[in-house]
């Protein structure tokens, strides 16, 4: 006699179900619930290597800062007196 049903789910919780069975429904059910997790998961994986490729990249952003520090160095001596001027006309300003 084949088994249709799970038992339990029948409301036969006395009978007892064959493992096989039960084991190849579950395999069943759960198949579907697999391969959308897998997609869900594969989805954000190429979302977050999409961001990492784009302005959210370390080493984008890191790559060129020694270059940026020396430029902002190199301007602040080369306009060191007109931004003295314009910190010390706001300080008067402040404590006047």
């Amino acid at each position: 006699m084949k088994m249709l049903y799970c038992p339990y789910c029948r409301g036969l919780p006395t009978v007892k179900s064959c493992n096989n069975y039960c084991l190849n429904v579950m395999k069943g059910c759960t198949l579907s619930l697999r391969e959308w997790i897998l997609c869900v998961l594969t989805d954000a994986m190429l979302l977050v290597a999409e961001r990492l490729e784009g302005p959210f990249n370390i080493e984008s952003v890191m790559d060129p800062i020694d270059v940026k520090i020396s430029e902002a160095i190199m301007n602040m001596q080369e306009n060191s007196m007109q931004v003295s001027a314009k910190v010390l006309c706001k300080s008067l300003l402040i404590h006047s």
